[in-house]
């Protein structure tokens, strides 16, 4: 009875008006992000197709001018936020950084500029290197931007704390990580990986996400996007193993999602947020059994503060504040893997270990697959291209597995993870890889002796 009159008293202190408030917009915006719509033959988002749209409208050269407008601007602002005495928030908040990552987008201005009038060494500017990830980034640039400007009307008007607080328990016990975790894995899973990596690193950056969350997060929620899943399966001529392909690839990113935040490294990093406050979810577990009407009351809460005027201007200049911060090392250190695969024999060699994991184990055309394997860690594309000149379909099939499950690559997540404020180094990135990719090779067996 306590019970009962506290959630009356408690849905008594909202008017009609604050429910519209956190109803309205987090309709409008989940519907832009997870609508359904069918394009192209297949079934995807309503933000995926206006990003699709606007995309066909760049033509490819011109998708390479819009990335060395945008990573040259980048250097410039870099320069002046660390330089002078700038009072600009906006540079303070994201073009204010390390040497390092300083350098970084430097160098990413100076390689784009190559690519895009040929200067230099053919390697750098080669339609295979530099060419593919100056058309890559102007992708990302238009994913960015229109994701990261409506992204705060998910955030800012209870969308999130209602999703959080009605599955806070099955993601607690799961995955050990909080219920709003889930829009991560949903953005990531229906719009795009890169857009999911903004998403966590923005809610790690408000201190809402503690270290570990955040890491965790990153590396095993940010999943390969539906559409880009059919892309692959096309890429490598298995067209009529597709409902497989995504029964299989699910199915084992939901294994390593039980699996790897409980263990070396994910498990070693602290439950402490930016601020170095000490969260604790466990009481979360406990606590009314009421979770939708708990889950309302935290929407409509937050939502009262929401402001569509200030959600507006936070989503335009986040977007562009995680293009300009992002894109120029996402190029630079894209084209530098593009480089070391294409004129060297490093990855070859590097492939070794996995060859012989491969070779034990039965994977068809062991050789082969543990390229897919090293090269997925460059780009998940080109784990698909190698994989399209196997000769069994299970090899093919066994390629876009991996590339899939290993969630990280260096084209893309890597560098955002990197240039973020989750703590995750290039060390811990990669053995995270390595480790997910090995379970993979383990899991993967079942399906294929099951569909081939």
């Amino acid at each position: 009875m306590s019970n009962l009159k506290s959630e009356k008293s408690i849905s008594n202190e909202y008017s009609f008006s604050d429910y519209m408030k956190f109803i309205i917009p987090s309709v409008i915006a989940l519907i832009i992000f997870l609508g359904p719509v069918t394009y192209k033959g297949h079934i995807t988002t309503v933000l995926s197709y206006f990003i699709d749209s606007v995309r066909g409208l760049i033509s490819k050269d011109n998708r390479v001018i819009l990335t060395l407008f945008v990573v040259n601007i980048a250097a410039v602002l870099t320069i002046l936020a660390n330089y002078t005495n700038t009072k600009s928030k906006f540079l303070e908040k994201y073009m204010k950084t390390s040497h390092f990552w300083m350098f970084a987008r430097i160098l990413g201005a100076i390689i784009i500029t190559m690519i895009c009038f040929k200067i230099g060494p053919e390697m750098i500017w080669h339609k295979n290197t530099g060419r593919t990830m100056g058309s890559m980034s102007a992708s990302i640039i238009v994913t960015f931007i229109i994701g990261g400007s409506i992204l705060p009307f998910i955030t800012n008007f209870g969308a999130l704390e209602f999703v959080g607080t009605l599955l806070k328990k099955v993601m607690l016990k799961l995955f050990r990580i909080p219920g709003m975790a889930a829009i991560d894995c949903v953005v990531s899973w229906i719009g795009s990986s890169g857009l999911a990596m903004y998403y966590t690193s923005q809610l790690h950056k408000d201190g809402i996400y503690t270290d570990r969350e955040a890491a965790v997060i990153a590396t095993t929620f940010s999943l390969v996007s539906l559409p880009y899943l059919y892309t692959m399966v096309e890429m490598v001529n298995l067209g009529n193993r597709t409902y497989e392909f995504i029964f299989a690839a699910y199915s084992i990113c939901f294994v390593l999602a039980v699996i790897m935040p409980r263990i070396w490294p994910l498990n070693r990093y602290p439950d402490t947020n930016i601020r170095n406050e000490r969260i604790d979810r466990t009481e979360e577990l406990n606590g009314s059994t009421s979770l939708f009407s708990d889950a309302v009351t935290a929407a409509v809460r937050k939502a009262q503060k929401g402001s569509v005027k200030e959600a507006a201007i936070n989503g335009i200049q986040g977007g562009l504040g995680l293009c300009l911060s992002v894109v120029p090392t996402v190029l630079a250190f894209g084209t530098i893997a593009l480089i070391v695969y294409e004129y060297t024999s490093i990855l070859q060699a590097i492939s070794l270990p996995f060859y012989w994991i491969c070779n034990i184990v039965g994977i068809p055309e062991a050789q082969g697959a543990a390229s897919a394997i090293t090269i997925g860690y460059v780009d998940q594309t080109l784990a698909a291209v190698v994989g399209s000149a196997f000769v069994t379909d299970a090899a093919k099939f066994f390629s876009i597995i991996v590339a899939t499950s290993g969630v990280l690559y260096i084209a893309q997540p890597v560098p955002i993870i990197l240039g973020s404020s989750i703590p995750l180094g290039i060390r811990d990135i990669t053995i995270i890889y390595i480790i997910r990719v090995v379970i993979t090779i383990f899991l993967v067996l079942p399906f294929l002796k099951w569909f081939f």
